[in-house]
Formats: C-alpha cells, sequence, structure tokens
C-alpha cells in the first residue's frame, strides 16, 4: 500500500498500529492515546533519514528510471521525485531518460536528514547511425556526379551548336 500511495499521491505513508488487532477497541478519547504515544512518534518521525531525488527537465509522460544500487524505480512523470527511506551510508544513483543524457551521482545519507539529489538531465543529440550517414554520402557523390555530367554534356551541346552556327554563315558567304 505505501508503494501505491507512493506512486500515485507522492505522499510518504506512515501506518502506526496501536494493537495487535486491526482495528481495535474504540478508545473513549483519542487525545488520551494521542498524549501516550505523542513523544515516541515525534521522535520517530525527527530520526527519520534517506534520500529525495529530484529529476528536472523531463516532459509531461516521460517516465525516468532511477537505480539506487541497481535497483530499478520508477519516478511518476508529472512530479519527477522519488523519496526513499535508507540508513545512512554512500549510494550510487543512476537517472535515464528518454531523449537525455544518463547520469550518475554518488550520495552520502546522513543521519536524521534527507538527503536531496538533484539531476538536471541535459538533451542528448540525436546520433546519425553510420549505414544512415555512408548512404547519404554515398548519395551526394552520386548527385554531384551527375550534375557534373549534365554540365558537361550542356556544353558540348552550346559548342556543336555555336560551331554549326559558324559553318552554316560560311555556307551563306559563298
Amino acid at each position: 500500500m505505501t508503494n501505491y500511495v507512493l506512486s500515485h499521491f507522492h505522499t510518504l505513508q506512515l501506518g502506526v498500529g496501536l494493537s495487535c488487532c486491526p482495528s481495535p477497541a474504540a478508545e473513549p478519547d483519542l487525545s488520551v492515546v494521542w498524549g501516550r504515544h505523542r513523544p515516541a512518534l515525534i521522535n520517530l518521525l525527527l530520526t527519520l533519514q534517506g534520500m529525495h531525488v529530484a529529476v528536472e527537465n523531463i516532459g509531461e509522460g516521460t517516465p525516468a528510471v532511477v537505480r539506487l544500487h541497481n535497483r530499478e524505480e520508477v519516478v511518476v512523470p508529472r512530479f519527477g521525485h522519488l523519496w526513499r527511506l535508507l540508513p545512512d551510508g554512500h549510494y550510487t544513483v543512476s537517472v535515464s531518460v528518454d531523449g537525455f543524457k544518463n547520469m550518475t551521482k554518488v550520495v552520502s545519507v546522513t543521519r536524521e536528514s534527507f538527503t536531496e539529489v538533484v539531476f538536471a538531465l541535459p538533451f542528448r543529440e540525436p546520433r546519425v547511425p553510420r549505414f544512415v550517414a555512408f548512404t547519404m554520402v554515398v548519395t551526394s557523390a552520386g548527385v554531384l556526379f551527375v550534375l557534373f555530367l549534365y554540365c558537361r554534356c550542356r556544353d558540348r551541346q552550346r559548342k556543336a551548336r555555336k560551331a554549326s552556327y559558324v559553318s552554316g554563315f560560311q555556307l551563306l558567304g559563298r
């Protein structure tokens, strides 16, 4: 249930049980129960530690894949955030999104704090496959060769036409 709430509503869920029964007996006053357990719950909330990963520059509907020590998580695209409760230590965080360059960072999580990691992913420049580049070069060379032949033939036709005009005028002059 916690993963569902986290992925759909972008909210951390903390479940607190007061007894071993799924629904405890009705207390006469909820403030009495809260008063008994408040110091322990506040201390628990103050000692939480973990990581907040924010992925920027991704568009609506583009899923980002966040890997935390090779454990794959998908970030909800409309928010671009991932929250995880973690013990203190060093973690390798990798983010990959289609159309963007992949990024990896080493992050230290310290006690009693949330470490924020922001990934501003740069766009990946589109690569032209080698076959397409080769085809473009060969096609360009072919087009240039055909253009050269066309110009050469046209030039020969002009010279032949000019020669026929000159020979025609010589016949008229006799």
